[in-house]
């Protein structure tokens, strides 16, 4: 397994496993409108590129048998009202395709990205997970994160999905 950093000539890779790990794991939890909005909002082109351009986020593919498997986007010194201290790490994203889930990835990724986070010097991790998605919850109290919070994350303008803040000390 590996990770690699993105590039910005790879925005167009980075959009279309975006989308696809989206789908696969939000697809049924909202409308299909409200999902082809938030898809087309968060995936396009010009919307990459500026995130992957921003220095603040860190995009890296999750390679394995020398494919992408995944990705995940993490911001360094990330305070949130749930948690204040300014040397906090948001992972943001963290998508698997569904194929290797429950295969160890997720489990390694968050280790990289937890090591990343103590380079640093970040004293907590924090992420949202949809309060529907019962496997990733359980996934994430089993590496030791705690639910801080509930908020909504917003999917297109009528619609909002209940998620849950989960904090890792680290």
């Amino acid at each position: 397994m590996n990770f690699r950093r993105i590039q910005i000539h790879e925005v167009w890779i980075l959009a279309e496993i975006g989308r696809l790990t989206f789908m696969e794991s939000h697809g049924h939890s909202a409308s299909q409108d409200d999902i082809d909005t938030y898809l087309e909002k968060a995936f396009d082109r010009i919307s990459i590129e500026k995130e992957v351009s921003d220095a603040q986020n860190q995009f890296y593919f999750i390679e394995k048998d020398n494919g992408i498997v995944g990705y995940l986007k993490f911001r360094i010194n990330k305070p949130h009202h749930f948690v204040p201290e300014n040397n906090s790490c948001k992972l943001e994203r963290l998508y698997i395709l569904k194929q290797y889930t429950n295969s160890g990835i997720g489990t390694q990724a968050l280790w990289f990205v937890t090591e990343q986070a103590k380079q640093y010097a970040q004293s907590k991790i924090y992420l949202y997970v949809w309060i529907e998605n019962s496997p990733a919850i359980q996934f994430y109290k089993k590496m030791g994160f705690q639910i801080a919070g509930k908020e909504d994350f917003k999917i297109s303008e009528t619609h909002s999905n209940p998620n849950n803040i989960l904090v890792l000390n680290i």
